[in-house]
């Protein structure tokens, strides 16, 4: 269970976290930062902006919150053709890899 680091950066309450994403396939730990209040008024101690903080954090303790791809879809492919692995782990045939880049190819420029 997280509960995060709340720190104040200039004026702003800040929030630190880790959560798990997925970079090359691979799930890897990241540092995320969330604004949660501007410092001052009601917001004046590290306790009173905790309550923020845990309503950010909930879903991520009740495990509701699934490993997030920060890879384009534009690399996924690119990889994905590169490798030339598909399902199950098998090759790709040869013809399958170059009907694969010819498509992606055309599409490349509508990819955002």
């Amino acid at each position: 269970m997280q509960r995060g680091s709340i720190i104040q950066w200039g004026n702003q309450w800040r929030l630190k976290y880790r959560e798990t994403v997925t970079v090359n396939g691979r799930k890897v730990r990241k540092d995320v930062y969330k604004n949660l209040a501007p410092v001052g008024g009601q917001y004046s101690t590290k306790n009173s902006v905790q309550p923020l903080a845990d309503v950010i954090l909930a879903p991520l303790n009740a495990g509701m919150k699934e490993a997030r791809s920060v890879d384009s879809f534009e690399s996924f492919l690119e990889t994905f053709i590169e490798k030339g692995e598909g399902g199950r782990g098998r090759m790709l045939r040869k013809s399958t890899k170059a009907g694969y880049k010819t498509i992606f190819n055309l599409l490349r420029p509508l990819l955002p």
